[in-house]
């Protein structure tokens, strides 16, 4: 399996309303939408803004949650906070909604 069908396998198992953690344990927010290379996580208490947090941040993945490579504050600076236009052609995966903000950005 070469690191394109991991990356896909991977965020075909996430699902909307999963909790999304830093490797320092941190609430990031809840999965919004899914898409190929990156999930949408809605803001919420710690996050002013939503986030587009690309797959390669991804440490594992278990039922409910996604857990990231990098804490909550390497999260807030890296800069996720618009929807990077190297990864808008990215459809939702099935199950979940296009939001006018993606389809705007495509």
């Amino acid at each position: 399996m070469d690191q394109q069908e991991t990356v896909q396998q991977t965020t075909a198992e996430i699902q909307q309303d999963w909790e999304v953690l830093g490797s320092d344990g941190q609430k990031i927010g809840d999965v919004n939408e899914v898409h190929t290379n990156y999930i949408w996580v809605q803001k919420g208490l710690l996050f002013p803004t939503d986030m587009y947090i690309p797959v390669t941040a991804f440490a594992r993945t278990e039922p409910g949650r996604v857990h990231l490579n990098m804490t909550a504050a390497e999260v807030i600076a890296a800069g996720w906070h618009t929807l990077p236009e190297a990864i808008t052609a990215s459809a939702p995966l099935p199950g979940t909604v296009a939001t006018p903000e993606v389809e705007a950005a495509k």
